[in-house]
């Protein structure tokens, strides 16, 4: 494997706490010798990598922030190389895709076409709602939808658009609080006044004839009905980026 780095040269030294993660390339004919460059929070680095198609990569931890995305030409300019939030503090291994720039203006298409990532809150995996909406200037409409799993993943499928998309993770903002309503333990229910935080049922029963005092520490019982506070996180966005064609 071969490592490049612009006016950044690199010392292969225990100091800088390197990570080696097995790399698979999903593409049907990889280049050779990809290079991509290396972003954080969406801004470039001073730095690019050259890596093989196959094998693993070998990546400095302390050089760099936690959560890292790599971004790359295909050398026939058909295709980019993409590998978004890569964890360097917790991946296990580093899939780099190949994402059909053909029609890059957008349309209706026929084809199925995929998004995958994690999604995490505060760098902690997190299950959440997903909406897939199409980044059409002329109208946005949502294309899919799905969920992430415990450990955050997801892998969705779409089709009607082949052009960009947002990928929209919502948190679960529950119901209005009613007065004398029955409960089933689980049931999530947002204060009348948001205060940031929504109330997940701990113990099923009926609540009270008026509305309690929303406190952020502690169980809050209405009627029958005991509640657990839980914070609400608003709705995380990742995009615009063109989804993968499924062939």
């Amino acid at each position: 494997m071969t490592i490049s780095v612009t006016n950044c040269p690199m010392i292969f030294s225990t100091q800088l706490d390197w990570i080696e993660l097995p790399i698979t390339v999903l593409d049907a004919n990889p280049d050779p010798l990809p290079l991509l460059q290396i972003y954080s929070a969406g801004l470039p680095l001073n730095a690019q990598m050259n890596i093989e198609a196959a094998g693993s990569i070998r990546i400095p931890r302390k050089r760099y922030p936690s959560f890292i995305s790599f971004i790359g030409q295909k050398i026939n300019e058909t295709k980019v190389y993409i590998a978004l939030n890569v964890d360097l503090f917790g991946a296990v291994v580093f899939n780099l895709y190949a994402v059909d720039e053909s029609g890059s203006s957008g349309g209706g298409s026929d084809g199925d076409y995929r998004v995958a990532g994690t999604v995490k809150i505060n760098s902690v995996a997190a299950q959440r709602d997903l909406v897939i909406i199409s980044d059409n200037p002329s109208g946005r409409e949502i294309v899919g939808e799905g969920e992430s799993a415990g450990d955050g993943t997801f892998d969705l499928t779409y089709t009607g658009w082949d052009g960009a998309v947002f990928v929209v993770a919502v948190d679960n903002y529950g119901a209005d609080f009613i007065a004398s309503a029955p409960l089933n333990a689980g049931a999530v229910i947002h204060p009348t006044t948001p205060n940031g935080y929504v109330y997940v049922v701990t113990e099923a029963g009926t609540t009270g004839a008026s509305e309690p005092a929303w406190i952020t520490a502690g169980s809050v019982v209405s009627g029958s009905v005991t509640f657990a506070p839980r914070e609400y996180y608003r709705p995380v966005g990742w995009g615009p980026q063109k989804g993968a064609l499924v062939e």
